[in-house]
């Protein structure tokens, strides 16, 4: 459902539904079926039933813009339903396996905006702010502890400037960026729920153009941080040790093209 109030506005509600299929798995022990191989009927193994798994969800938000183009802003919030979430564990022996871990809850705010207070300057902005955890966790998760969702961080923000300028007969355009990400964690089981600690990273890019000729200088993770993306790696051995996921070094890069 949408409304344009203005001709540079719209309201909108979205609803939206998905789900998983689940199956039979044989790590999964609660509630236990028997199968029973067609070719012989005396030949049956216990296996566990994987539930399919739905989420429900609602997004409320909008969007404006002025009439000249100087300022845009966009902001939504949501709130979403997940039952008998499908969630990885970590078996015995190292390897992975998968089986229903409860009823989780999102809710969340989120904010962009854009400004150019002339037509060579342009200040950008985001924010989103996000609960996800497993409210209801299952049997085999009982325990006290608190269950944030896998790889979503309860805050996200960012920042840019970028600046136009003519040198000569080249088009320059000079932007910087940073995006802060914070903490989060590795998965519902707590055998391996590590966290990552908050990061931000910082970019600059240096464009012209000259005619058909284009020229690019860019770097990437220009404060050179060593921040841990993802504190996993190896299953086998992620009990045994810390285990580290840096994000990607320092880049620098240089392109040069012409347009035919």
């Amino acid at each position: 459902i949408s409304w344009l109030p203005s001709e540079n506005g719209v309201i909108y509600l979205r609803y939206a539904t998905a789900f998983r299929p689940g199956g039979l798995s044989p790590f999964v022990k609660i509630p236990p079926v028997v199968v029973v191989d067609d070719d012989e009927e005396d030949d049956a193994t216990e296996a566990g039933v994987l539930l399919s798994d739905s989420v429900q969800s609602l997004d409320f938000g909008a969007r404006f813009a002025s009439a000249d183009g100087a300022w845009k802003w966009s902001g939504n919030a949501t709130l979403s339903r997940w039952k008998d979430l499908q969630s990885d564990y970590l078996l015995e022996y190292g390897l992975l396996g998968t089986r229903n871990a409860g009823e989780a809850l999102l809710f969340g705010l989120g904010m962009q905006g854009e400004f150019s207070p002339t037509p060579a300057l342009t200040l950008t902005a985001g924010f989103n702010w996000q609960h996800s955890r497993l409210e209801r966790p299952a049997a085999w998760l009982a325990g006290g502890h608190e269950f944030p969702l896998p790889v979503v961080p309860p805050v996200k923000a960012s920042g840019g400037v970028s600046y136009r300028f003519p040198i000569g007969g080249w088009d320059i355009k000079a932007a910087a960026r940073t995006d802060f990400q914070g903490r989060r964690h590795l998965a519902i089981d707590p055998q391996i729920n590590r966290s990552s600690a908050p990061y931000a990273l910082t970019s600059f890019n240096l464009s012209g153009r000259n005619g058909p000729w284009h020229v690019n200088l860019g770097i990437d993770n220009a404060l050179n941080s060593k921040a841990d993306t993802f504190p996993y790696g190896n299953s086998f051995a992620i009990q045994d040790a810390p285990q580290y996921t840096p994000v990607k070094p320092r880049t620098v890069r240089l392109s040069l093209r012409y347009d035919w």
